[in-house]
């Protein structure tokens, strides 16, 4: 199992998926076996396999485990309010200590979707207290100040959330420290504070990104500048994206978009 994590890291989905399937038909424990399945259907999601992942998720012999990832399943398949109507009511705080957090977490998000911010923070809340693994901290903290911001109103505790993600980390590679500071440039730029929300965004070299990210920090530029009125810069990194073949095509269509619109 410890080539998993290196596979996953590396983008071989499909050899991770293999093994964790190789895993779960071996005589492991209950424990071992529900992790391996839980793992397995994921990787089946991410290769756009749900019905595999559901047959998978119905395998996995520890109910708290089944019920945690049948909740993951469901929030990645957009059928967040079956998340609500299905376990709104499961009392998780009697799961195994190590999967309350999952369930929490899950079920917080599930909430926040549904615009039910209270209920939301409080799963949320629950869930940091059962959560000791850094990444998915700092994932709880992201879905916690995107919950106050959006469903709650609240941009100074959205603000301080999102900046406890990003302040104590030495360096920033992560979606969920890119999101954070995306959260970040938002509220100082419906402040007025636009030279703050650049610096927030150049806290990142888009030149020094691959992928998505690359292009999604120059949209967010643009969209900035373009707030602060300053239109030539604006278009000019709208333009890089637009221009370059390579990038996302719903960014590149975005930003063609802005373009078009400031003529």
């Amino acid at each position: 199992m410890h080539l998993v994590g290196e596979f996953a890291r590396t983008g071989k989905r499909a050899e991770a998926l293999d093994i964790c399937l190789a895993a779960a038909d071996r005589k492991f424990t209950d424990v071992q076996k529900s992790h391996a399945l839980e793992l397995a259907a994921g990787y089946a999601r991410s290769q756009k396999k749900p019905e595999l992942a559901e047959q998978l998720i119905s395998r996995i012999p520890i109910p708290a485990v089944r019920s945690a990832a049948t909740m993951r399943h469901l929030l990645d398949t957009y059928k967040a309010p079956e998340v609500v109507a299905k376990f709104g009511g499961e009392e998780i705080a009697k799961w195994p200590f190590w999967k309350r957090g999952d369930g929490w977490f899950a079920r917080g998000r599930a909430y926040a979707i549904a615009k039910n911010g209270k209920e939301a923070e409080a799963a949320l809340t629950r869930a940091l207290e059962w959560t000791s693994d850094t990444r998915i901290r700092d994932e709880i903290a992201l879905s916690r100040a995107q919950n106050d911001e959006g469903n709650l109103h609240d941009d100074d505790r959205a603000l301080a959330s999102y900046q406890q993600i990003v302040e104590p980390a030495k360096h920033l590679g992560s979606s969920t420290q890119f999101n954070a500071l995306r959260g970040i440039a938002g509220i100082q730029t419906k402040r007025g504070k636009f030279d703050d929300a650049l610096a927030t965004l150049r806290r990142v070299d888009p030149a020094k990104q691959q992928g998505y990210w690359r292009w999604q920090f120059l949209i967010l530029q643009g969209d900035t500048l373009l707030a602060a009125n300053r239109k030539d810069e604006a278009r000019a990194a709208y333009k890089f994206v637009a221009d370059d073949p390579s990038a996302d095509a719903g960014l590149r269509e975005h930003a063609a978009d802005k373009i078009a619109a400031m003529k």
